[in-house]
């Protein structure tokens, strides 16, 4: 047993490292492991239990994590989120129904399309400098709106018959745990070691009650979490509990990937969903809802692949023989492949810059890219009249309207929009967009038109920095810098 999960584990560790070093999530790394474990004969049957503790994990830390207020503060992004779910599922389900899947097997397949990988997209945006920016947030949304639904789905697949008095059980349990951990926490004599106990405890106490009312171990998990989601301590059980929960679904990953089909590659025939259908359905959902086009071609981008949530979900379903381990195998490929092809896609896509335009806007002085954070402090300072603010998110741009301001929807990294608001002829132009490619895109512009415009631009990297420096910038600002500078002024005054 420890010698064969020891030989799985280690080939997770060196794919992963592989694909950390190539900038990949190492997500898909596990599944190749477990794939790869299968062609050398090495199987560890114990890794289904593991397998079970990972499930239960990563839906107490969803729980714990779940953000309602996050969810609901665009209904744009809610929108494209809906659509997108409801496109993926039915095209699913049209595929998989051609290709002779029917009742429970029709319907798991189908909801299991319907959901991206927060960690790789995550990840692939946070590499690429666009997780702060409006794609990110487009994106974050989507998947956060996804794994609220996932993480339901999961949880309700093994639902049965509940009995009240377990249901009242688990109740009191939950209430009890969540003011007994703000009571314990601030006790300075509780150690961060006996909250983490404290926390796995509840999140197993939980699932057992659950399981024995007629509900799922997923089910007490997520309750568990979104309990605890309210206490105090919210942060720090979070916290505490990431590394052992990512090596739990670590096991699982590895677990799934040795059901990946070693002949049945037709089964990729299903990528047409992540790759082609769920990036144009977010394409034309984000469209409608007002978003630049390159800002909704990008976010689809990055949302082309499928989630660790597809694996736990029909898992679920094949541990209480809704499906076959073939489904598992099928949807455990797809999953491996998506991962790894999602990033090479993004990328294609990211060079996209547009096509120059005639139509002309009137242009003025000043142009101020961004207004949400670094943006609107700059506002402050600029008159309204000589200032043209660009912001890619609808409600920003509405909002700047009401207030006075001449504002428009674009994005610095699209030729055809710098072409039309004539750009080169102001004096000022500001981007406090931290998106590397859209102010090279921008500077490119500039350089092209022979602008004698004075440029200043935000960078969240030295790297990035010294390359748009390199490329025309007059300044590039790097938040982290500043920050730095202000907190060492602060401490000359202290006098300590």
């Amino acid at each position: 047993m420890i010698e064969s999960i020891a030989i799985l584990v280690i080939l997770g560790a060196v794919f992963g490292l592989v694909l950390s070093l190539m900038k990949f999530s190492p997500s898909p790394a596990y599944l190749l492991a477990g794939f790869v474990g299968v062609l050398l004969g090495i199987k560890s049957p114990e890794l289904s239990s593991f397998s079970e503790f990972g499930v239960i994990m990563l839906l107490f830390a969803v729980g714990i994590e779940m953000n309602l207020k996050k969810i609901f503060s665009s209904y744009r992004i809610i929108v494209v989120g809906i659509l997108q779910m409801i496109g993926s599922f039915l095209s699913t389900y049209l595929l998989a129904s051609y290709l002779g899947y029917s009742g429970a097997e029709l319907i798991i397949i189908s909801v299991a399309f319907m959901f991206s990988s927060t960690a790789v997209v995550l990840k692939t945006l946070f590499d690429k400098g666009l997780l702060d920016s409006a794609v990110g947030e487009i994106a974050t949304g989507v998947l956060i709106l996804g794994d609220v639904v996932a993480a339901l789905a999961i949880a309700m697949v093994s639902k049965s018959s509940a009995s009240i008095i377990g249901l009242l059980g688990l109740l009191i349990f939950l209430l009890v745990s969540k003011f007994f951990f703000d009571f314990t926490f601030g006790r300075r004599q509780v150690s961060l070691e006996t909250v983490f106990i404290l926390s796995i405890a509840v999140a197993f106490g939980a699932s057992a009650i659950a399981a024995n009312s007629g509900l799922s171990y997923g089910m007490g998990a997520l309750l568990a979490g979104m309990a605890l989601s309210f206490a105090e301590s919210r942060h720090e059980i979070s916290s505490l509990f990431r590394s052992l929960k990512d090596f739990f679904l670590l096991l699982f990953f590895i677990f799934i990937g040795s059901f990946v089909p070693v002949s049945n590659l037709s089964s990729l025939i299903f990528l047409i969903i992540p790759l082609f259908v769920t990036p144009l359905v977010i394409l034309f959902s984000a469209k409608l809802m007002g978003f630049p086009t390159r800002i909704a071609l990008i976010s689809a981008m990055s949302l082309a692949n499928l989630s660790a949530f597809s694996l736990v979900l029909v898992w679920t379903a094949s541990s209480i023989g809704m499906v076959s381990s073939g489904v598992m195998g099928v949807v455990a490929l797809n999953v491996m492949v998506s991962m790894l092809v999602s990033p090479i896609v993004l990328q294609l896509f990211l060079d996209f810059e547009g096509v120059e335009n005639d139509h002309v806007h009137k242009g003025a002085d000043i142009y101020l890219f961004g207004a949400h954070t670094t943006g609107g402090h700059i506002l402050s300072e600029l008159k309204k009249r000589k200032v043209i603010i660009i912001d890619s998110n609808p409600h920003n741009v509405r909002s700047l309207k009401e207030k006075g301001y001449n504002s428009a929807l674009g994005d610095a990294g699209d030729l055809g929009f710098l072409s039309s608001m004539k750009i080169e002829n102001s004096k000022l132009v500001i981007s406090t967009v931290p998106d590397a490619h859209s102010n090279l895109v921008l500077l490119k512009y500039l350089k092209k038109k022979q602008s004698e415009a004075i440029v200043v631009l935000v960078s969240h990297t030295d790297h990035d920095a010294k390359i748009l420096k390199e490329k025309g910038a007059d300044t590039v600002v790097i938040p982290k810098q500043l920050a730095g500078r202000h907190i060492s002024l602060f401490i000359k005054e202290l006098k300590l």
